[in-house]
């Protein structure tokens, strides 16, 4: 995990954020059926994937939420990884948003939560140079 990162989750009051995100990286990024392509830090913009990614963050956090937490997921790994990759996703969620609680509030995208259509999000498949 780059240093920036443990530094952000430190200042934020939070490292044992760290860990939490690297496993969820780790479980996706090794059972990902394409490449996922998260911009450089330093970019001013939130790719579709990045997007796709802090919205299962927010849903993660939400009682009854797990079918729509297992959509997304499985738009980038197979059923079984999902799986796994469910609990500790709602780990990381858990202890970035009781640390930041209502000014962390997640809003719906459109279609709202309860459909996590694929039709929402740009084609993962297409390669973004920055």
């Amino acid at each position: 995990m780059p240093a920036l990162v443990r530094e952000a989750f430190d200042m934020a009051g939070v490292p044992e954020a760290t860990p939490l995100l690297h496993a969820t990286l780790t479980i996706i990024s090794t059972g990902a059926r394409q490449t996922i392509l998260f911009s450089h830090p330093a970019c001013p913009t939130v790719s579709a994937e990045e997007a796709r990614f802090l919205t299962l963050l927010a849903l993660a956090r939400t009682d009854g939420c797990d079918a729509c937490v297992s959509k997304l997921l499985l738009q980038w790994v197979p059923g079984p990884v999902a799986l796994r990759a469910l609990a500790v996703v709602r780990d990381l969620a858990e202890c970035i948003f009781v640390e930041f609680g209502s000014r962390a509030s997640a809003s719906p995208r459109p279609g709202g939560f309860d459909d996590p259509s694929p039709s929402l999000w740009p084609d993962p498949g297409i390669t973004r140079v920055h």
